[in-house]
This record gives C-alpha cells, sequence and structure tokens, in this order.
C-alpha cells in the first residue's frame, strides 16, 4: 500500500516532530538513567565517615541524574502523546458515499447529479448515478426479459421518479430508460419525456429502493431508502459539446510515448456515451486502450493498452509506438439510436462528426520518467484564520493523470463532506488538485493527504514527500 503523504497542510509536521522529539527524549533519558546508576554505584563504594559529609557529596549527583531522568522520562511521553493526540489519516466519511451506525458501516451512493437541492437545471437533462462498487444491475435497470438494450427502462420497483408534489404524497410518475457502464458502477437515467410540467419551474424528486450490490449486499441501511430532489428550470439545453484545450497539442512532434491523451470540454461530458464516440489511431490503424473519466466529466483521457514497463510504484505503464503518428477521429453514429452512442454531454446533445482528427501529433524515441511534485498549496502551510469555505488546493509541476485523482487517493481530514476534482492549465502544463468541501467547525485542524496513486499525463506516481 503507498504510504499517504501531505499534500497541504502543516498538520504532517506536528507528528513527525514529535516522533523526533520522543526519539531524543528517549535518548536522553536512557543516558540520564545510565549515568544516575553510575553515581550510585560511586555512592556505594564512598567509605563511611563519622561526619558523612562524603556520603552526602556523592548523594547529590545521584539525586541530580535521577531527577534529570524523570523529567526526560516524562518529556518521552509527552511527545508520543502528541503524536497520537490527532490520526494522521483520519477522514469524514462523506454521506453520499458511506455512513456509520456504531461499527457498522451503511453502503450508500457515492454521488449523483443533479447534485441534492440543485436549481435550473435544463428540462431534457438526464439523471446520473455513481457507485464505488458494482451493482447488481437488475435492482436499477428492468431489461425486460430480452438481450436488447433498447428497450430498457428505470425499474420502477426500485428506482422512482416524480414531478412535484413532495416526499409524502408524489406527483405524477417520470418513465425513463437507463444503461449502465460494463462494470454496473455508473448508471444513467434518460427520461422518455422532459422533465418539465409546463412553462414554469418543476421539483424533481427522485428515490432508490431495495438496491443491492453485485454481491447482495443492500444499501442505505435499515430504512433501504435513499431520496433527493432538484429543480428543472423552463428550458432546454441544445448547445452540443465542443471540444476545448487538448494534451499532447495537435500538430506536436517528438511527444513521450507514455504520454496519454486528455481532452478538455466546454461541459459535462455523458460518461457513458463518449467513448464509442471516438477513435484513437495510430497511423491508419485503430489503438486498443482505455477511455476514463474525471470526476466533474470536463476531462477525459484515453491510455494505450500496450505495455511497455512500470514506474517508479511498480504499476504497469502503457506506450504508443516509438516515433508514430496519433490521431483522435469523431466516428460517425446514428444520432437516435439507443442506448447512447458517440460523444454526449449531460442533456444528450451529441458532439458533431468531424471529417478530420480533433488532436494529431507523433511520438518521439523517449520516454518521460521524471516523478510529478507538488509545487504550491494554498492554503499555505502553517497558516490560520482560515475562511471555513476555502477550497483547499494542490498545484503539480506537470499535467496530472485526471482519473487517478479520486477518493482513494485524494483525502482530506476535518469535519464535513468533500471532494476532490483535478484542473488543467494546458498553456502551462500543470494540473491543480482542488478539493471542495463543507464548512468547517471553527478552529478544526485540516490536513490534506495525496497518496503516490496519483499519477501524472506520463504515468508516473507522486513523488513523496516532496514539495512546498
Amino acid at each position: 500500500m503507498p504510504l499517504p503523504v501531505l499534500a497541504q497542510t502543516a498538520v504532517y509536521v506536528r507528528p513527525t516532530i514529535a516522533i523526533i522529539l520522543a526519539m531524543v527524549f528517549g535518548i536522553i533519558a536512557v543516558g540520564c538513567i545510565i549515568k544516575a546508576a553510575q553515581e550510585w554505584s560511586y555512592y556505594r563504594a564512598v567509605p563511611v565517615d563519622g561526619s558523612g559529609v562524603e556520603q552526602q557529596r556523592s548523594m547529590q549527583p545521584v539525586i541530580i541524574w535521577s531527577i534529570a531522568s524523570a523529567v526526560m522520562i516524562a518529556a518521552t511521553v509527552i511527545a508520543a502523546l502528541w503524536r497520537v493526540s490527532r490520526p494522521l489519516t483520519s477522514a469524514p466519511a462523506n454521506i453520499e458515499r458511506s455512513q456509520s451506525v456504531g461499527a457498522v458501516k451503511i453502503l450508500t451512493i457515492d454521488r449523483h447529479w443533479p447534485e441534492r437541492d440543485a436549481s435550473s437545471i435544463p428540462s431534457n437533462s438526464s439523471l446520473y448515478l455513481w457507485f464505488d462498487q458494482s451493482m447488481d444491475r437488475k435492482t436499477i435497470i428492468d431489461d425486460r426479459t430480452t438481450s436488447d438494450l433498447a428497450d430498457d427502462l428505470a425499474s420502477d420497483r426500485f428506482v422512482r421518479i416524480w414531478q412535484g408534489g413532495s416526499i409524502a404524497s408524489p406527483g405524477p410518475l417520470v418513465a425513463a430508460r437507463a444503461r449502465s457502464n460494463s462494470a454496473a458502477t455508473v448508471f444513467a437515467l434518460d427520461p422518455l419525456k422532459n422533465l418539465s410540467t409546463g412553462a414554469r419551474e418543476t421539483k424533481i424528486f427522485v428515490e432508490l429502493k431495495g438496491l443491492r450490490t453485485a454481491d447482495g449486499q443492500p444499501l442505505f441501511g435499515a430504512e433501504g431508502v435513499y431520496r433527493w430532489s432538484f429543480t428543472v428550470g423552463q428550458s432546454e439545453n441544445r448547445n452540443p459539446p465542443m471540444l476545448g484545450e487538448t494534451f499532447p497539442r495537435s500538430g506536436s512532434t517528438n511527444v513521450a510515448a507514455n504520454a496519454g491523451i486528455q481532452l478538455a470540454w466546454n461541459t459535462m461530458i455523458d460518461p457513458l456515451s463518449f467513448e464509442s464516440g471516438l477513435e484513437v489511431r495510430v497511423g491508419k490503424t485503430a489503438s486498443e486502450g482505455q477511455w476514463t473519466v474525471a470526476e466533474g466529466e470536463r476531462l477525459t483521457e484515453f491510455f494505450p493498452a500496450g505495455r511497455c514497463g512500470q514506474n517508479q510504484c511498480r504499476r504497469d505503464v502503457r506506450c504508443f509506438p516509438f516515433v508514430g503518428a496519433v490521431s483522435v477521429w469523431v466516428r460517425a453514429v446514428d444520432p437516435n439510436s439507443y442506448p447512447r452512442v458517440g460523444v454526449r454531454d449531460f442533456q444528450g446533445n451529441l458532439l458533431p462528426a468531424q471529417s478530420k482528427a480533433l488532436v494529431s501529433y507523433s511520438t518521439g524515441q523517449q520516454l518521460n520518467q521524471s516523478t510529478p511534485r507538488i509545487v504550491e498549496v494554498q492554503p499555505s502551510p502553517d497558516s490560520s484564520g482560515i475562511d471555513p469555505n476555502t477550497p483547499v488546493n494542490a498545484r503539480f509541476s506537470t499535467i496530472l493523470r485526471a482519473g487517478s485523482v479520486d477518493r482513494r487517493s485524494v483525502r482530506l481530514g476535518g469535519d464535513g463532506a468533500w471532494r476532490a476534482r483535478v484542473g488543467t492549465n494546458f498553456t502551462a502544463q500543470q494540473s491543480t488538485i482542488s478539493i471542495t468541501h463543507a464548512p468547517f467547525a471553527a478552529a478544526a485542524v485540516l490536513q490534506g493527504l495525496i497518496s503516490s496513486d496519483v499519477e501524472d499525463i506520463y504515468q508516473n506516481c507522486f513523488a513523496q514527500c516532496e514539495g512546498p
């Protein structure tokens, strides 16, 4: 297991200093005890005389070194207690992901979109569910006993969506198609009609009940129910997604063969549809590999399947061929097909097919094996009086592999819920991990933890213990 590493705050310094002090005090205490024992042996060897003056003089060093020993032992104990007074790896559970009742962990949803109490959501939006483990697909999707995915519906036994009313008094139910990724960890619910009921905002309620994981574990505790609501605006969103900046830049040459491809979009991209709409080619041949979508759904990445070695953390590195032409193309798709294919946004708007490559570049004859480092953290280490709503940021020396930034690799200690996302500055070729959180309690001590599971775009793992 990679060791957690301080990303942001001086909290990590406290236990480190405590360990050093405890070791120093302990060594001094041992020395004092040895010296006290020596002085005691000298005292026992002094011949007894009538006045007792010599015995008193011999006893004084024994007393002094005994007191010094006691002080150093106490200092060692205090330093050790200071080290363990606040757990280094403490991190709050996100209410959207897991809860605990006593020692029992309750499985729940990782996140969903629209978020709880969101407003002005376009009326032609789909709904999305993310889980941190594979789900029993039948508890979310009714496949209608056919192998045809086109007629899959959200199971009204386990998933209910309704317009208006309340939790106690539901309004009209909303029928929706449903789809998932192959791992059954991400689900999309596509309403058959717009969520809006007319020329005014509409409140939408969602209820998940009786869901189970792939291994049969129930979600949501004893009640077995999870609910949230959001508000839909009057208008639709019919703007197609547009590609923004990319890494590598189109036209780049001599790019390291272990570099992945990262694409930025102007809107959130449907995580279940984008893979079918893009094709990566080496020369004129399609390249096998894996697409991933970072949380926030505005960064997508591709890494080839060909293994070319291991990184510093002994994880496999995938590479394009040396001295090859690499390009990303938009596939022509049927815009009305279901399940949806092609690069689409959360409202189902399709990226227009283009006759030329979105990105094209060439690889060189080398690999990039430089370890990424943190170059700046905000709030600054040792700072105090921070606004409880301030995001926690860590800027890196290079572009990060956005898919490596998740709740496993990035954590924040403190009060309340939090989430980590990564943003890329393509001009500076740097990435910043931003941790957003609920307001922290006054005088809370925060600690940001980033593990070596975080990788850069070249698949090099984060250099632990390096940075401000």
